[in-house]
């Protein structure tokens, strides 16, 4: 079973955890290229894997197929590492925002998202802003 795509996100997101700076222009390709064995390739390393490279992984996650990504996010979400729940909730936001799906968030969903950024600060939280003002509506 060949796991290329997977393959490149493992390889970007083991270099993210010891260099936060790795670009991650391949591997912004490579996550419209995954196939269901990928897909469940990345599923099966996720609990195996340090919160670094989770956190990598959501960055990336964040800028792939909404169908596949936002449900990983959401996940992601309530991850117990902090900085991996932060970086979901921005991905997760940009994404819902882009395709329209969900329209509704779950309750358990709006309220993790409404501590993360009551938990955080900067501009780059604004889709997360914008999201959940969609939702008081």
């Amino acid at each position: 079973m060949e796991l290329e795509a997977f393959s490149g996100i493992d390889t970007f997101c083991t270099a993210y955890a010891g260099d936060p700076g790795t670009s991650p222009d391949e591997a912004f390709d490579l996550i419209f290229m995954m196939k269901e064995a990928d897909w469940s390739a990345l599923a099966a390393a996720w609990n195996d894997r340090a919160a670094r490279w989770r956190e990598g992984c959501v960055y990336i996650l964040g800028h792939g197929p909404a169908h596949l990504c936002v449900p990983i996010l959401e996940r992601a979400l309530f991850d117990e590492d902090r900085a991996v729940a932060a970086e979901a909730a921005i991905g997760y936001a940009e994404l819902v925002l882009e395709s329209g799906q969900p329209t509704r968030l779950s309750l358990a969903v709006r309220q993790q998202l409404s501590e993360l950024l009551r938990l955080s600060s900067g501009p780059h939280l604004e889709p997360l802003r914008t999201l959940l003002e969609s939702q008081r509506a």
